[in-house]
């Protein structure tokens, strides 16, 4: 030990400052002057370094914890963000699939009741755009696994959207242009109707002039034809002639014309000679 100052040898009185001080605050074991608590030495500097130190790694513990805390929580949250666009991202595909499978129930439906070949002839134009519409676009691949990343979903996700809208205006078109092409069928065979019924009764005018020439073996067949004619002719006169009418009297007009025709008492050229 040294006398001078109490050290043993080899002891580095450079490295004390950095020893927290255990001595109770109380004791007191010889303190050299201006060593004492109230002047701040150098056994006051060592207990106030330590609480410093300490106070700096609580510090710097508690910030690591709530960083980790902090990444913990931000990668449950990305967890259920992408949870939440791969069931947006099915949904969608669902929609898609629904309104494909509605538009081709909605095509065969009005495709069956819809006549084309006479619509042809009826409007060129509209049949044109049935043909057109009444082809079933195919339906786009669209992944929703949970393996793809956020911009994948998201863009399988619109892809899906934008093909269920697709074939919801689609099915509106169709079903526009069936309401359209009923209505010009349902002219064109009140024209034809029409325009049949007034060509047949022109024929069994003819028909029925040439009868009185002759002698008939059934001369009520000619009286009914003549009473058919008249009902015709009434009703090629109203404003709106009745399609389904004009069709009833033109097949009873037809029908007694032929007999008419086939009587062995009808004139004919080859017994005229």
């Amino acid at each position: 030990m040294n006398a001078d100052d109490g050290t043993v040898p080899g002891f580095d009185p450079a490295w004390a400052p950095r020893t927290p001080d255990t001595t109770p605050p109380h004791a007191d074991h010889g303190l050299v002057s201006g060593g004492d608590r109230a002047s701040g030495g150098v056994e006051s500097g060592r207990w106030r370094l330590s609480r410093r130190v300490m106070l700096v790694l609580t510090v710097l513990a508690v910030t690591a914890g709530g960083m980790g805390v902090g990444l913990a929580g931000l990668q449950h949250k990305a967890s259920v963000d992408h949870g939440l666009l791969v069931q947006a991202c099915e949904r969608d595909a669902q929609a898609m699939d629904a309104a494909h499978a509605d538009l081709r129930r909605t095509v065969t439906r009005l495709d069956e009741n819809l006549d084309v070949a006479t619509l042809t002839q009826a409007d060129a134009t509209l049949a044109k755009r049935w043909r057109t519409l009444k082809i079933i676009p195919q339906q786009p691949a669209v992944d929703c696994g949970t393996g793809r990343d956020t911009a994948g979903l998201r863009d399988a996700s619109a892809k899906a959207h934008a093909a269920a809208a697709d074939y919801r205006s689609r099915r509106r078109d169709v079903e526009q242009i069936a309401r359209k092409a009923a209505t010009a069928l349902d002219a064109y065979r009140h024209q034809e109707a029409v325009a049949r019924l007034r060509r047949h009764l022109e024929e069994a005018r003819e028909v029925s002039a040439t009868a009185r020439t002759g002698a008939l073996h059934d001369p009520y067949t000619l009286t009914r034809l003549d009473d058919t004619m008249d009902a015709a002719a009434r009703l090629l006169d109203s404003p709106h002639p009745d399609p389904d009418e004009a069709g009833t009297v033109d097949g009873t007009l037809t029908g007694l014309t032929g007999q008419v025709e086939s009587d062995p008492g009808y004139p004919r050229e080859d017994m005229a000679h």
